[in-house]
């Protein structure tokens, strides 16, 4: 048996420097996805055709027509205002027929938007 001899026998195991694995970066948030576009010919047809028809050319002696209308060559503003408070909010144009639009106080700011722009886009005012 040999004596002084050091380290036989012995079963370390190999000092390793020992890598850690890499973390795995988070994963990507994605950005709120947008609000699809409001469809302004739907909320017309949902909202305006039935008096204003789907030409635009209202109903002769009962409903007035769009097509072409100071209104819809006016500011966009003034569109939205009668839009979200009816027709009596013109205090400064005729009605021989007496008919009042009523308010459509409940479509949403984008609906509205998209309303102004579909029906001064088709029936006369152009953006």
């Amino acid at each position: 048996m040999l004596t002084g001899v050091s380290g036989c026998g012995r079963s370390e195991a190999p000092k390793t420097a020992t890598a850690s694995a890499p973390t795995p970066a988070p994963a990507a948030t994605s950005a709120p996805a947008a609000a699809p576009a409001v469809d302004g010919e739907a909320v017309y047809t949902a909202n305006c055709a039935t008096c204003h028809m789907a030409d635009g050319r209202g109903v002769p002696n009962f409903q007035p027509p769009i097509v072409g209308s100071a209104v819809l060559a006016a500011d966009p503003v003034r569109l939205e205002t009668v839009i979200r408070a009816g027709s009596a909010a013109l205090k400064d144009r005729p009605n021989p027929m007496g008919w009042e639009m009523p308010p459509f106080g409940y479509l949403t700011d984008p609906e509205i938007k998209a309303l102004v722009a579909y029906v001064r886009g088709t029936f006369g005012a152009g953006e």
